[in-house]
Order: structure tokens, then sequence, then C-alpha cells
């Protein structure tokens, strides 16, 4: 006996993947931001406060700095940043 549910098998079945296809990844805030902010490896043998501002903050553009620091701080309200930062930011 065949029952008729009026339904093909190959509108169930998923297509194989494609490369164009590919997952579409976007950075997490929170995470981009504890990257931005985390000091490198170097850092541990700092011996002066000069040589621990090595982390992205310090070295990256200020326009992209207090973007990617607006954005994060939107979102997640208190969000850990050098002192610098936050009063740049406020203006």
């Amino acid at each position: 006996m065949t029952v008729d549910t009026g339904q093909e098998l190959g509108g169930t079945i998923p297509r194989a993947r494609v490369e164009d296809d590919a997952p579409r990844l976007e950075p997490m805030l929170d995470l981009e931001w504890s990257r931005a902010i985390d000091l490198p490896q170097t850092a541990l043998a700092a011996a002066t406060p000069a040589e621990l501002r090595r982390a992205w903050v310090h070295r990256a553009p200020e326009d992209r700095v207090l973007a990617l620091f607006r954005a994060s701080a939107g979102m997640a309200g208190q969000i850990p940043a050098p002192w610098w930062l936050r009063a740049v930011a406020v203006f």
C-alpha cells in the first residue's frame, strides 16, 4: 500500500554546501573588545609603564579604537578600558 502525502522527498533533504554557501561569521563585540585590550606576551616582562602600553588600543588609529569602544560599551554597559580612553570617549 502506498500513501501519497503530497510532498516530494527532495524537498526535505538539504542540499550539499558549496563554497559560496560558507557560514557568515561576525565578530562578537565582547570578544573583539577583550582581545583589543589584551596585553601581548612580551608585556609580562615590562619594566616601565610605557612597556605595558602594547595592546591594540594603544597602537591602533584613534577613530577605530573609539568606534569599537563605543559599540562595545553600548551593548554591555561598563567595560574595562584605560582611563584615557574613557576621557576621550566622552567628547
